[in-house]
């Protein structure tokens, strides 16, 4: 709506402005620039949510085909617009080549064609904005939804039943669970997902309770060796304006449909992979560190999710020890780390893993030792399930 209202105020200075007065002339193609860049970026994040949403209402998840028809109407208004530029200025007496008769009448019509009409175009295009109603709090819960259903699907198609027998209804199991690992009546394995900053200790404190609880530890899907890899320089630089511009020079290009199409599909396709090795590796319990467990498994029965921090200074301390680096190698270490794991989840589920309210229990691991933050983790499955965890452990 902002991009559009920007849109507005440009070509409206170009339909008002006094003609060879350049200085407005500069603002006006300002204003328009923001306007039509900023709208033509955000259309792409739009058709994403949409595609969600769609699956969400019908069940069927059709990247291609929404993205083809916007690619169609967009293709149709290019065509319809370069039109109906022509047709306004010659309706104000312009033929090409011909000498001006009326330079008035002409130049009014230029204005028009240039500035009215897309101010035009440009209001119906914020009031088409305004009744989108596709927020971001709703589409929060139509990711939520469809992460649900997916895994219920995946464990219902592991087991060769029918999805129904996975689900438990809306009130689930009191504490927001509604799938089940394990057929109704039996006690479900011991599942702790765990998400920690580098250097909170995950790695260490994971073993440490997948031994107290009696089941095995799955360890994160890429290490922080593999992620130190990355080349800081194309990863820090990359600010929240960066992306924006970076979206802009692409939203015009005739490829950027499917681009945009492909990616998302292909997102679509390791995410879906991850949730069926996720379910694959806890079908008898586990401690599972990162591999967005916590919204995988976030609604089976059965599960505690822990997110373990630190402050900065005290994991650049651990992280020097631990991988011999020095203070200024280990504080950039700690800053990729934890911004390349929130990205990828943000990237192939629409999630961050940095949100507290995800988890059952956020541990500050700064001054408590890594055993007694295990046994804290332990304790509390004990207590919330007692019945998944043998006497013995």
């Amino acid at each position: 709506m902002l991009a559009a209202l920007l849109a507005v105020v440009g070509y409206g200075l170009v339909f008002f402005i006094p003609g060879g007065t350049l200085s407005f002339a500069l603002i006006a193609s300002f204003f328009v620039g923001l306007g039509v860049g900023g709208s033509n970026a955000m259309m792409f994040s739009m058709q994403a949510d949409t595609v969600d949403y769609g699956e969400w209402v019908s069940g069927i998840r059709s990247e291609g085909g929404s993205y083809s028809i916007l690619s169609f109407t967009r293709k149709i208004g290019q065509g319809v617009g370069g039109w109906v530029g022509g047709a306004v200025i010659g309706a104000y007496g312009y033929v090409a080549g011909a000498e001006i008769v009326d330079g008035d009448q002409i130049s009014l019509g230029l204005r028009v064609a240039t500035g009215a009409v897309p101010a035009l175009l440009a209001i119906i295009a914020l009031a088409a904005a305004f009744f989108y109603r596709l927020d971001g709090d709703t589409h929060m819960k139509v990711v939520d939804d469809l992460t649900q259903r997916r895994t219920q699907s995946s464990i219902a198609s592991a087991k060769g039943v029918d999805a129904e027998l996975t689900r438990l209804g809306e009130a689930g199991a009191g504490d927001g669970s509604t799938t089940l690992m394990r057929k109704p009546g039996l006690p479900n394995p011991p599942i702790v997902t765990l998400f920690g900053q580098r250097g909170s200790g995950a790695t260490d404190i994971g073993p440490l309770v997948a031994e107290l609880l009696g089941v095995k530890y799955i360890d994160q899907k890429f290490s922080s060796k593999e992620l130190a890899q990355v080349d800081k320089s194309t990863l820090l630089s990359d600010s929240a304006f960066d992306r924006f511009l970076r979206g802009l020079s692409g939203a015009g290009g005739q490829g950027t449909e499917l681009g945009a199409a492909m990616e998302s599909a292909s997102n679509r396709e390791m995410a879906t992979a991850n949730t069926a090795e996720v379910l694959a590796d806890v079908e008898d319990g586990g401690v599972i560190l990162g591999r967005n467990g916590a919204l995988v498994l976030g609604p089976v029965v059965g599960t505690l999710h822990v997110r373990l921090v630190a402050p900065m200074d005290k994991r650049i301390e651990r992280v020097m020890q631990k991988a011999g680096l020095s203070a200024s190698a280990a504080a950039e270490q700690c800053e990729i780390e934890d911004r390349l794991r929130a990205e990828m989840s943000l990237k192939l589920y629409k999630w961050d893993p940095n949100e507290d309210e995800d988890y059952d229990l956020t541990i500050n691991t700064a001054s408590i030792t890594y055993q007694q933050i295990a046994e804290l983790i332990a304790d509390l499955y004990r207590s919330k399930y007692p019945d998944s965890v043998p006497p013995s452990r």
